[in-house]
């Protein structure tokens, strides 16, 4: 099966928690470990304020991984994901689409 390049943002609930951000990013990358992907790099953007609020969350704080991983990677990771309270949002995109300098990436695979 092909390997390819992805970029995942997520979006963590992390109220009155700060100092757990380790430890969720942790979960996410032993998920992404699982289905058989390597984590590339993680880097931590701090805690936003949303534009529109959502729901009775104001804020989350938002991490970007960059990992490599078999093309069918995203359907095991997602679900699983999605059952994990502190993980608010996820959106995936394949880093190696055809971008263009200047241009937008083709074949973008954002997801909530």
């Amino acid at each position: 099966m092909a390997i390819k390049e992805y970029e995942a943002l997520y979006i963590l609930d992390t109220r009155g928690k700060d100092e757990g951000v380790g430890e969720i990013i942790e979960r996410i990358e032993a998920e992404i470990r699982e289905a058989g992907g390597f984590v590339r790099g993680v880097q931590k953007m701090d805690r936003h304020r949303f534009e529109r609020v959502a729901g009775n969350l104001d804020s989350g704080f938002f991490v970007n991984i960059q990992f490599s991983a078999p093309a069918d990677a995203i359907d095991k990771i997602r679900p699983k994901l999605a059952f994990d309270a502190e993980v608010f949002r996820q959106f995936y995109v394949n880093a190696k689409a055809g971008a263009k300098p200047g241009g937008e990436a083709k074949g973008a695979a954002a997801s909530e």
